[in-house]
């Protein structure tokens, strides 16, 4: 049996890593795009959309009448262990001077309270018992003190961007796509 050659690898690799690629989410064009995107419909007709699909995305949100802005609850963010994390998001809508309106996705994350490495119910006495055990959980609960005063301040999402773009204008999206595509094959010697 032959071995394949350096050029078959090397193309066998790339197949690869555009699949991995295409599976793993969006270029950093798409990416970009859809940070800039700018919906032709106004913000009255769309917002219905962010909800929907918010929902569909398993979230619960409350959003205050009259306003384009929409919080959800929060929730496990599919972590797990010591390093548990909840999320939650912030989508806010602008009205763009062309007619249309622009949405940004925030997203905060932050150590889940409930997390069982947090023990309080039998606190150790500094100096009252030094074994192992004791310091271990000691340890483990100054831990997880810090992850509960770590709440991270609100980050952009331009995944979530792109996600809520492929639900509210998949037009805008396939059109990107292509334009993405034929830059890829051009830059490809």
């Amino acid at each position: 049996m032959t071995s394949p050659s350096n050029s078959s690898r090397s193309a066998l690799f790339l197949l690869v890593a555009l699949g991995l690629t295409a599976c793993a989410g969006s270029s950093p064009v798409l990416r970009e795009a859809a940070a800039q995107h700018v919906y032709s419909q106004p913000l009255e007709q769309l917002w219905p959309g962010v909800g929907a699909f918010m929902t569909e995305q398993g979230y619960t949100w409350r959003t205050a009448p009259g306003q384009y802005v929409l919080r959800t609850e929060w929730r496990e963010n599919g972590t797990r262990g010591a390093n548990r994390t909840l999320v939650s998001y912030l989508v806010q809508g602008e009205p763009h001077p062309s007619g249309g309106c622009v949405l940004r996705v925030s997203r905060g994350l932050k150590a889940d309270p409930n997390d069982q490495a947090l023990d309080t119910s039998n606190p150790p006495i500094p100096g009252a018992n030094s074994t192992m055990a004791t310091w271990d959980r000691l340890a483990q609960n100054e831990t997880a003190l810090q992850s509960q005063r770590a709440i991270y301040a609100p980050a952009r999402d331009v995944d979530m961007e792109l996600a809520l773009m492929r639900a509210l204008d998949p037009a805008a999206v396939t059109k990107l796509e292509g334009k993405d595509a034929s830059a890829s094959a051009q830059a490809t010697p």
